[in-house]
């Protein structure tokens, strides 16, 4: 039962989303400080949750989100400009706690504050722009992130997490998952010779389905989360004029490539 609780609402930097209600269970991604999710039950300590942004299933701590109804969420989004964080994760603080911000966190920047919910702070240090001029400017920002399953933040990020993310720094939500990304647009192609910078590349293992995905960044390199974001060789014919190391497993496991995506194909 949500008790006339209908909403929730982020008020950690990144709050897990697990498939169980345990603290034992796989995350299998985060909301983000500000982000809304919708409740569908409360058990316990734990919230039943289908996040509004990406549509996804799983639970979160209660001690993690700020409970809402319909009303109080209205309210909350109608009296703020909320919108996405550009820049890398920073700090802001009051008189008396403060608060991580990771980019894409959904908050209301005022012309010196920052606030989420009835949390009002400053920050603390300079803010770092995390978004360039177009989708691989802002890529190589997370270049040496740590991969973590279910991660969307420079602190731990993963294949598809850094997809997403990448594209929600500029105004286009995709789904969360490779696979579901795969299915949003048709391919142009599956051989790495019609890949151009920017492109998405979706690979597939052992007969399966869609599993992993990076950007095109030319001339045979993909950037992707792996065991951290880095920059690899998948094309063999590049195998002497490209300074990084070939990736022989994913060269052999390309199954699609896609163009970029524009704001007015947001899913």
């Amino acid at each position: 039962m949500t008790d006339g609780v209908l909403f929730c609402i982020a008020s950690s930097a990144v709050v897990p989303l697990r498939k169980q209600p345990r603290e034992q269970a796989e995350m299998v991604n985060q909301c983000l400080l500000g982000e809304i999710s919708e409740v569908l039950s409360i058990d316990g300590r734990w919230v039943e949750v289908v996040t509004e942004f990406d549509n996804y299933h799983g639970w979160v701590s209660k001690n993690q989100v700020i409970l809402l109804n319909q009303t109080q969420k209205m309210q909350y989004v109608s009296e703020r400009m909320l919108k996405r964080s550009p820049f890398a994760t920073f700090r802001v603080h009051n008189k008396i706690e403060s608060r991580m911000v990771p980019p894409g966190a959904l908050v209301d920047f005022g012309e010196e504050e920052i606030s989420i919910h009835q949390f009002t702070g400053k920050p603390e240090t300079a803010l770092r722009s995390v978004k360039g001029n177009d989708i691989i400017e802002t890529a190589m920002f997370f270049l040496g992130t740590p991969y973590l399953w279910g991660g969307r933040t420079d602190f731990g990020i993963d294949c598809s997490g850094l997809v997403q993310t990448v594209y929600l720094l500029h105004d286009v939500a995709l789904p969360r998952d490779s696979s579901q990304q795969a299915q949003a647009k048709p391919y142009k192609s599956n051989d790495i010779k019609d890949a151009e910078k920017g492109d998405l590349i979706y690979f597939a293992f052992d007969g399966g389905g869609v599993s992993h995905v990076g950007f095109y960044v030319g001339n045979g390199t993909l950037l992707h989360a792996s065991a951290s974001v880095c920059l690899q060789n998948i094309d063999p014919r590049k195998r002497f004029e490209n300074p990084y190391p070939l990736n022989n497993r994913l060269s052999e496991a390309i199954v699609g490539i896609q163009s970029p995506f524009s704001p007015k194909e947001s899913f």
